[in-house]
């Protein structure tokens, strides 16, 4: 599969799906849902991500990828539609079980393909992730912008529309098969985390922590907290979109510059910044809210290259590199759905400020527990 097709299907990914998370917790919220229903209805997406991941792993190791694009596309504006007519608990929740297999049909494979296509080189996943944040970050100005002239309503129904363009790629992707393709013998040998090498358990372990950082702010309650500060719809779009702009253009730099960087020196950078902008933020007043903002977003941007290192490390030498990413994230996504979960409620109980400064702790956890990766 031709590596430029993984880049554009996973860049428009990027710039639709942001627009969508951008607009459906603030549609959430002007529609009388509570932020802790919010909390409830957005921790189903992880679980039925990680599930369906799995399951679609195995399918495009055994069977080809070409057909999990294809249901990429589909889904998009299914699920732009599903929340857009929705205004009960129980349509907000088929809307966000959408999401997850949405979501999950285009990374059970992408990250894998790219990882092979360039010999296992975590820059390639790096430099993806980078452009995708830029394509997030465009997806996120897009609404801003938007949103000066729309409703959330019409904002929602324009982007669905407009994610039709998903099929421009995933066409040509169709019935190509995946550079892994091989019967399974004996599934459930494969499935066990426990016969994985120790370093894979490790990350693993690891990953749980920065799965309860990135659910406590940034699925739902940093789009809400700014809204909470005083920014309107396009305010929040904007201050989003630099922060997605800032982290994408950051990690881009490192991967070009990675043969010059001590990661050693990079992961102490990643543990100081990322802990102060966590920190920082809550306390911001409306006119520094966009320098702490951009603070945050170099320590995400400096995350994503030293995360990607430690999936590559976890997975090297495996036979069923899908399968294989799929089981190490499962951890990640069911933490992290009980983390979505729980920081509704305690935001409703204690604020936004101690949830972020809960955020920075774990943060702070995650970067030293994979010191042992860089040292």
């Amino acid at each position: 599969m031709k590596l430029n097709l993984i880049f554009e299907s996973t860049i428009l990914d990027a710039f639709f799906s942001a627009a969508f998370s951008l607009i459906i917790p603030l549609l959430l919220s002007a529609r009388g849902v509570d932020i802790s229903v919010i909390g409830i209805i957005f921790a189903i997406t992880p679980i039925v991500f990680q599930t369906m991941r799995l399951g679609l792993s195995i399918f495009a190791d055994s069977k080809g990828a070409g057909k999990l694009f294809l249901l990429n596309a589909i889904l998009f504006p299914i699920n732009g539609l599903a929340f857009l007519f929705s205004y009960s608990v129980p349509f907000f929740l088929l809307g966000k079980f959408i999401e997850g297999l949405r979501s999950a049909s285009l990374v059970a494979v992408g990250r894998s393909i790219a990882f092979n296509a360039i010999r296992r080189d975590s820059s390639v996943t790096t430099a993806l992730y980078a452009l995708s944040s830029v394509s997030t970050a465009m997806g996120m100005l897009a609404v801003g912008v938007a949103l000066a002239f729309l409703s959330l309503s019409d904002g929602l129904l324009l982007f669905s529309i407009l994610s039709l363009a998903m099929f421009h790629s995933a066409f040509r992707v169709k019935g190509v098969p995946a550079r892994e393709v091989r019967k399974l013998e004996k599934p459930s040998a494969f499935l066990d985390w426990r016969f994985k090498p120790p370093v894979f358990r490790k990350v693993m372990l690891a990953m749980t922590l920065l799965a309860v950082n990135d659910a406590l702010i940034f699925a739902y309650v940093l789009p809400l907290f700014l809204n909470f500060k005083g920014l309107d719809f396009r305010g929040v779009g904007l201050h989003l979109g630099a922060f997605a702009l800032v982290s994408g253009v950051v990690s881009l730099f490192l991967v070009a510059n990675r043969k010059h960087t001590d990661m050693r020196k990079l992961l102490s950078c990643q543990l100081v910044v990322g802990t102060l902008g966590f920190a920082v933020l809550p306390f911001a007043g409306l006119s520094l809210l966009l320098p702490a903002i951009i603070l945050l977003a170099v320590g995400d941007g400096i995350t994503r290259v030293l995360f990607e290192g430690i999936v590559l490390k976890a997975v090297a030498g495996s036979k069923l590199l899908s399968i294989d990413i799929g089981i190490l994230h499962m951890p990640f996504h069911f933490v992290r759905a009980a983390a979505l979960l729980a920081a509704g409620f305690l935001v409703n109980w204690f604020g936004f400020q101690p949830v972020f400064l809960l955020a920075a702790a774990f943060f702070a956890a995650y970067s030293l527990s994979i010191r042992r990766f860089y040292y």
